[in-house]
């Protein structure tokens, strides 16, 4: 007998130099992006802010606070996908690492091992799945 139960599937990538080149210019293009938008945000919020000030300091106060806590955390994304990048680069072709972490759908079999305590490793390499690891 058995059944299904959801847990972790670890997907982890064989590094190829192909995909250290795609996988940093999608990282690159989306800190342009993050940083074009926080570009916009401060812009925009300099001119509410200004505007905000001269009818009521409380909430000027109070927008000054929230801007300014995204901004930090739009700067700590910047500094993870930073250092993810760096990571990214010094990973020797050839070599495994954990890519990501998913949600599955699992079979647990009677007189097996319970999935959760040993979740299945998906292996892929250039875009193709070679591998599934029990």
């Amino acid at each position: 007998m058995s059944t299904l139960i959801k847990c972790n599937v670890i997907v982890k990538v064989v590094m190829t130099e192909e995909f250290r080149q795609r996988t940093l210019q999608e990282m690159e293009e989306l800190l342009k992006k993050v940083k074009e938008a926080q570009q916009r945000i401060d812009f925009q919020s300099r001119v509410y802010l200004a505007d905000l000030q001269k009818m009521d300091l409380q909430k000027a106060a109070t927008f000054r606070r929230q801007w300014e806590e995204e901004r930090e955390e739009r700067e700590a994304f910047r500094r993870d996908m930073e250092q993810r990048m760096e990571k990214l680069r010094t990973i020797p072709a050839g070599e495994e690492f954990v890519f990501t972490t998913l949600e599955a759908y699992v079979e647990a079999k009677e007189n097996e091992p319970l999935p959760i305590f040993s979740p299945p490793q998906i292996i892929v390499k250039d875009d193709k799945v070679i591998e599934i690891r029990r």
